[in-house]
């Protein structure tokens, strides 16, 4: 009797733990995405404000030069 083909020790593949793990990474990775963007909204928010504290220290000390 002839032997069947194929390979009868073929490790099985678990897609669905596959498909769950690599759906997990993509979640912690859009995680560290969504508070990299907000620490950037934070950031150019600052420098928002920094420009305009030194916007009005630079009106400031323009006057006094005129004063002197």
């Amino acid at each position: 009797m002839p032997r069947t083909k194929g390979s009868k020790n073929r490790t099985k593949i678990d897609f669905e733990a596959q498909i769950a793990k690599l759906q997990k990474d993509k979640s912690l990775l859009e995680e560290g995405v969504a508070k990299t963007v907000a620490q950037i909204e934070e950031l150019k928010t600052d420098i928002k404000s920094m420009r305009e504290s030194l916007k009005s220290q630079r009106a400031v000390s323009g006057q006094s030069s005129s004063v002197l």
